[in-house]
């Protein structure tokens, strides 16, 4: 018993690490001129990008889309990320990004 509450942990432990990486993917792919391919692969097929007062975007379709016409609208960026808001609930998550630009 013993040990799978170990694995369980673990494998919580290397879902979060890899959400970490996928976010700061996602920062580069933003800082280097909103990278709409870059951007789009970041997302499964249904995925939803919700930027609030920016907008929504649905698909990696929409996602392309939306990140195509962005730096027609935004001439520069740099993000800083700090504090991860990560959930991991067995092979279901959340992140919240809070990025300073």
């Amino acid at each position: 018993m013993a040990s799978r509450n170990f694995e369980e942990r673990l494998l919580r432990l290397e879902d979060i690490e890899a959400i970490k990486a996928l976010k700061h993917q996602y920062c580069l792919y933003c800082d280097n001129d909103y990278d709409p391919e870059g951007l789009a692969s970041l997302f499964t097929e249904d995925g939803v990008w919700d930027g609030g007062l920016f907008g929504v975007a649905s698909g990696r379709d929409g996602i392309r889309k939306f990140f195509g016409e962005t730096t027609k609208v935004v001439k520069f960026a740099i993000h800083h990320v700090t504090n991860p808001m990560i959930e991991v609930n067995g092979d279901t998550g959340k992140v919240t990004i809070l990025a300073l630009p």
